[in-house]
C-alpha cells in the first residue's frame, strides 16, 4: 500500500511540474483560501487571517485518537487555484511560468501510513522515481516529524531532490484517518520563495466532516 500511495503522489505532483518552467513568484502579500472549497479563490472580500486559523498541534500521548469520515483542508496561499483537468492539484495563477504546486491525495486503506519510517519513505520515493521515469533520484529528507491533526496521527516531512536537472523542495503531510490516508504535498523549485507560505498553509490543516 505504501509504495502505491507514494507513487501516486510522485506522479500527481510531477504531472503539473513537468509541463511548466520558471521558479519565481510575483511579489505580493499572502492571504489564504480553502483547499477544499475554493469558490472564493480570487475574491478580495473573503480573506482569512492565518493567525486566526487553528494551529497544527504536536503529538499528545494522552489525547484520544479519532477516526471519522472527513476531508483534509488547509488555507492556500493567495493566488493558488485548482488546475483544470487535474483533480487535487492547485497551482499559482501564473502557472506554468511558476510551477509550484499543492496536491491532495486520499488513498483508501486501513494500513497506518504514519508507521512508515524515514528510511522506508526515502527508499520508496527513490524506487518510484526509477520505476515511473527511469531516473535515479537521491531524495534528501531534512525533517521527519510526528504531528497530530484534529486528533489524528500524521507525519510532517521536509525534503528535496534533483529531477531532470531541477532541484525541488517539498513539504508533505501524511495523515491517517482510520480507513484512509490523506496526503497534502507542497512543492516548489529550490528558492522559488513559497516555502514560508507553504508552512503557514501546513499549520492551518484541519479536517472537515463529510
Amino acid at each position: 500500500m505504501y509504495k502505491k500511495l507514494i507513487l501516486l503522489l510522485v506522479t500527481l505532483v510531477l504531472t503539473a511540474q513537468l509541463t511548466g518552467c520558471g521558479n519565481k513568484k510575483d511579489q505580493e502579500s499572502t492571504d489564504v483560501e480553502s483547499a477544499v472549497d475554493n469558490s472564493t479563490a480570487d475574491s478580495d472580500n473573503d480573506q482569512i487571517d492565518v493567525n486566526e486559523l487553528p494551529a497544527l498541534p504536536g503529538t499528545e500521548d494522552d489525547e484520544p485518537t479519532v477516526y471519522e469520515p472527513a476531508d483534509l483542508s488547509c488555507a492556500l496561499p493567495k493566488g493558488f487555484k485548482a488546475l483544470s483537468g487535474e483533480e487535487g492539484i492547485y497551482v499559482y495563477k501564473t502557472y506554468p511560468k511558476d510551477i509550484s504546486t499543492i496536491s491532495y491525495v486520499i488513498s483508501e486503506s486501513d494500513e497506518d501510513i504514519t508507521q512508515m519510517t524515514k528510511d522506508e519513505y526515502k527508499k520508496m520515493m527513490e524506487e518510484d522515481f526509477l520505476d515511473a521515469y527511469g531516473d535515479e533520484v537521491d531524495v534528501k529528507i531534512h525533517s521527519y516529524d510526528k504531528v497530530r491533526v484534529d486528533k489524528r496521527n500524521g507525519i510532517r516531512i521536509k525534503l528535496e531532490y534533483d529531477f531532470k536537472g531541477v532541484t525541488y523542495e517539498q513539504l508533505n503531510y501524511m495523515i491517517f484517518n482510520g480507513d484512509e490516508s490523506h496526503i497534502m504535498s507542497f512543492t516548489q523549485e529550490a528558492d522559488a520563495g513559497w516555502m514560508d507560505d507553504f508552512e503557514k498553509s501546513g499549520e492551518s490543516l484541519h479536517f472537515v466532516a463529510r
